[in-house]
């Protein structure tokens, strides 16, 4: 049945889609198929197997391998295919963000590398500090999600409080200017030093910007009644 993806047509493929789910609990006795389908000579079956791949359970470290592997495909569309499904996969790794720090870096591949890191949530701390000079980029999109990608990493430190101070510094756009009071607030009592700074957004014009401003303050003031209690 997965060998149907071979013609391409969008019938084998909703065939194959049906297949996989009937298989239930029994998804991962039909891996080794879809593992020998990522070697096809054709870039466009690469990407459909690597596509349905990234959708079976359980999603194991043996299979994270051959997923990051694919980083390394003389094809430009099985590379970003590859770098989306990292984040969607999971369980890849050192290996894993080294390719998504990597593709953070060129242009073509910088927004996938950066939802995949959204996905990834706290397994992305460790490569927080190569998406925070995104924060400033002058790009509104990648601004926005380097800014998820920090807060979803649950990662704190000087360098991502100062970070999140002068972005909130700088930013016009009220949308941004709340994801980053939030992060912000989520530090608890490590953003102390920017509880001033927040505290002038309660006059704020936006709505949403003041209520989160409000929300942020007592979430510092609480871990810093939490600490002086120990």
């Amino acid at each position: 049945m997965v060998s149907k993806l071979l013609d391409e047509s969008d019938r084998s493929k909703a065939e194959v889609a049906e297949f996989i789910q009937a298989m239930g609990e029994k998804q991962a006795e039909i891996v080794p198929a879809f593992l020998r389908i990522l070697k096809n000579k054709k870039a466009s079956i690469r990407v459909v197997a690597l596509e349905f791949l990234t959708r079976l359970e359980p999603k194991t470290a043996e299979t994270a391998v051959e997923v990051v592997n694919l980083a390394s495909d003389p094809d430009p569309g099985v590379r970003k295919k590859c770098i989306e499904a990292i984040g969607r996969f999971g369980k890849c790794g050192k290996v894993g963000l080294k390719v998504l720090v990597a593709a953070l870096e060129d242009p073509a591949t910088r927004m996938e590398a950066l939802n995949s890191l959204t996905s990834l949530g706290a397994e992305a701390a460790p490569v927080a500090k190569d998406v925070l000079r995104h924060i400033d980029s002058d790009d509104y999109k990648t601004r926005g999600q380097a800014l998820i990608v920090l807060g979803r990493s649950e990662v704190g430190g000087k360098e991502v409080l100062a970070g999140l101070i002068a972005a909130l510094k700088k930013e016009k756009d009220p949308i941004l200017t709340w994801v980053i009071i939030s992060n912000l607030g989520n530090l608890g009592l490590e953003a102390e030093p920017a509880l001033s700074l927040i505290e002038t957004f309660l006059g704020h014009e936006n709505d949403t910007v003041r209520s989160f401003a409000k929300e942020a303050i007592q979430k510092i003031k609480e871990a810093k009644t939490k600490s002086q209690d120990f």
